[in-house]
């Protein structure tokens, strides 16, 4: 394989979870994942989830950074962030993934995934995406971390299972898709 790491991200409920699990179960690599130390987080603080914005700078610039390092420094793992595009923009050696999914199929998978109703997953969906947007603007100064120019492949995650968007990546990492951003 060309790269030593994998990078997966996406707006909330896109799929990127999936993958990554699945990637790194498929590779025999690492998985490292931001979202689940941050639900750690939230849950060892009493504070919601939605409640982003309430995570110090400092503990977000660590981990970011931590996670930045280990891409550099590491090989064979599979990280899944919101950030990790961005935090991954100058390695070349790390393969980037992002998945995308339509408003309606994302809020159906939270309100499955969260035990929620609709109108609930959408008010959840839309207020933690705009935090995480607002608070990487204020940390990094970027605009969009799902911005195309970030990414080696975006998959849309909308129609494809689980397998299906396993097999896209693993084809695309057999070619050397650095120079340019494919979109399946």
């Amino acid at each position: 394989m060309k790269f030593k790491n994998i990078v997966v991200s996406g707006d909330i409920s896109t799929g990127k979870s999936t993958l990554a699990h699945n990637l790194a179960r498929e590779l025999n690599w690492e998985y490292l994942s931001t979202g689940e130390y941050f639900r750690k987080w939230h849950k060892e603080h009493n504070i919601p989830l939605e409640k982003t914005n309430q995570v110090p700078e400092s503990v977000d610039k660590e981990i970011d950074y931590c996670y930045q390092q280990k891409m550099k420094n590491e090989e064979r793992i599979v990280f899944e962030s919101h950030l990790g595009g961005y935090l991954a923009k100058d390695l070349l050696e790390t393969f980037k993934v992002l998945c995308v999914t339509d408003w309606d199929k994302r809020i159906e998978r939270a309100a499955k995934r969260d035990g929620i109703n609709l109108e609930e997953a959408y008010k959840n969906v839309f207020e933690r995406s705009k935090m995480l947007a607002d608070k990487f603007k204020k940390l990094y100064g970027v605009e969009n971390t799902f911005d195309p120019k970030y990414f080696n492949l975006i998959v849309d995650t909308s129609e494809k299972s689980p397998q299906d968007v396993l097999d896209v990546v693993l084809k695309s990492l057999k070619y050397d898709t650095r120079s340019s951003n494919s979109d399946i």
